[in-house]
């Protein structure tokens, strides 16, 4: 749903999903699994900023509206003008489901320029955070749980990838958050946080997906993030 405008309407991937409809047909031979070409386009949408790409047109919208109506979010404001200074980009999570992630790499370098073309901002820094879902792979691997794979590392490789382009040298740069995931609110999530509620209120508020809703683990890669915004503005 943030499939940038550069990137076009996705016709791999409803290729994929026609292909994949048809197969399922093929062996259940249920109406329900019969798919035209065109209910399949209707999953994606006609047009960019119906269902494909949707959110990067909701987010662009917001902003746009915020800084047209400086006024009304910050009643100080008194026409001095205003700058933007830079982007913190930290999504992913659900690009590592249907094989999106392997066109992560291309999307997000797309994001990177549409949102710096919308804002004639042709060197606007890009902070990447790099998903860090279940802590690294060293300390999975010490909890006797797997390491990154499949779609999670094809995405945090695809991060990673984006961010070492040539041509964003200086102005993009990535940040691991891996490091700051929340063990103590691993702990409390993992043995039933039903059943320790009051603990589980003091470390955390989500599902792991959502990094546990940990202070901890959103303050540390929000630090994190800062630094390294400092340093591409400096």
């Amino acid at each position: 749903n943030f499939r940038p405008p550069s990137s076009g309407y996705p016709e791999r991937w409803v290729k994929k999903d026609f292909e994949n409809a048809q197969k399922r047909f093929a062996k259940t031979k249920k109406p329900k699994d019969k798919k035209t070409l065109e209910e399949i386009k209707a999953k994606y949408g006609s047009k960019h900023g119906e269902k494909y790409g949707f959110n990067y047109v909701r987010m662009i919208n917001e902003v746009d509206d915020t800084l047209k109506n400086l006024k009304t979010y910050y009643p100080g404001y008194e026409g001095q003008g205003y700058d933007i200074e830079g982007f913190v980009w930290f999504q992913g999570f659900n690009d590592q489901f249907n094989d999106f992630h392997e066109e992560y790499d291309i999307n997000l370098s797309n994001f990177i320029k549409d949102v710096r073309k919308h804002y004639s901002k042709p060197n606007l820094p890009f902070i990447i955070g790099q998903m860090g879902h279940g802590g690294t792979d060293k300390e999975k691997l010490k909890r006797k749980r797997k390491p990154a794979s499949g779609g999670l590392k094809g995405v945090k490789d695809a991060q990673a990838a984006c961010c070492a382009r040539k041509e964003f040298k200086g102005t993009v740069a990535l940040v691991k958050t891996e490091g700051h995931w929340d063990w103590k609110a691993d702990a409390v999530f993992s043995k039933g946080w039903r059943e320790h509620l009051e603990e589980w209120k003091k470390v955390g508020a989500q599902r792991p997906y959502h990094y546990l809703g940990s202070p901890y683990f959103y303050f540390m890669s929000g630090r994190d993030f800062g630094k390294a915004m400092l340093k591409l503005t400096k």
